[in-house]
């Protein structure tokens, strides 16, 4: 199961605790004000600072209705993956692509600074992992 970020948790005498205003060094037990579940205290540089369910504590009926689990979806089916990886690979070779053997392109060693035509290694440091292919021209 997933669930949302929570950004207010509920303290044991009822009063609503905002994530942002949670001190770092707090010890006080919040809960999810929906499904009364013990919530944890996460920080992160990308998200801030928000509550998430704690999973190991958790009555797993309570979290099945609670108002911040993500909707599931089913999983995509193998087989429509497969086909259409299938079809990529298949119609990738009808257009003259084989995938065994790269064709020569027009690449840029930004190590050296050298344009050449052919596979990926550079011709003039003979390195690979440097170089980037050109577009010459749009289709």
């Amino acid at each position: 199961m997933q669930f949302k970020k929570i950004k207010r948790g509920m303290t044991e005498n009822g009063n609503l605790l905002r994530a942002d205003l949670y001190p770092l060094q707090a010890r006080q037990p919040c809960y999810c004000q929906h499904c009364l579940n013990p919530l944890q205290f996460r920080i992160t540089h990308a998200e801030g600072r928000f509550f998430e369910h704690d999973l190991e504590l958790s009555d797993v009926n309570q979290l099945e209705v609670c108002a911040y689990r993500l909707s599931s979806l089913p999983p995509p089916s193998i087989n429509a993956s497969l086909s259409s990886v299938w079809t990529a690979v298949n119609g990738g070779q009808h257009e003259g692509y084989d995938l065994g053997n790269p064709r020569p392109q027009r690449f840029l060693c930004v190590m050296c600074n050298y344009e050449y035509d052919g596979l990926k290694t550079c011709t003039r440091c003979h390195n690979n992992l440097y170089s980037t292919e050109v577009r010459t021209g749009i289709r």
